[in-house]
């Protein structure tokens, strides 16, 4: 493998390895009050409280983070609900990331590489657009091919 490709996994181990160390130094918060209904098929009506709460909460999320990405520190005070869903952030990031350390099969190397980004550009980036792009639909004019191993065959 090149010295660019292991660059390549360098950078996402190193994200990773940010994120990990983000999660262990913020602040302990306790999980925001739900709304718990009488009946569990209205388990539904719990998650949509929370995903509200998370909605009402995303500016003091997203200002807590660009706190720590500036200052690679979180700060010393902060709202609960706030800490609670950057944690939850960081986990979906973890998850994402980790991904992008598992080094292709045949050559090793990463499978994305690095971004022109810093990687505190990135880590704002990924914990803030990204997240809460993370269900939009694709745009129209960006369509998935998938190539079929023999030759002249494409899966559209």
């Amino acid at each position: 493998m090149d010295d660019a490709k292991e660059k390549d996994m360098e950078f996402w181990r190193a994200l990773h390895a940010a994120l990990q160390v983000a999660r262990r130094a913020l602040a302990y918060s306790s999980q925001p009050d739900r709304v718990y209904w009488d009946h569990p098929d209205d388990d539904w009506k719990n998650n949509a409280a929370v995903q509200a709460l998370e909605d009402e909460c995303s500016p003091d999320s997203d200002d807590l983070i660009r706190h720590y990405c500036l200052k690679q520190a979180w700060p010393k005070r902060s709202k609960n609900n706030a800490r609670f869903f950057v944690e939850r952030l960081i986990k979906w990031a973890l998850a994402f990331v980790r991904i992008l350390t598992i080094p292709v099969q045949e050559t090793g190397s990463a499978a994305i590489p690095r971004p022109p980004q810093s990687g505190w550009e990135l880590l704002q980036w990924l914990l803030i657009d990204a997240y809460h792009k993370r269900v939009s639909p694709p745009p129209p004019e960006a369509p998935l091919t998938i190539c079929d191993p023999n030759p002249g065959l494409t899966i559209i």
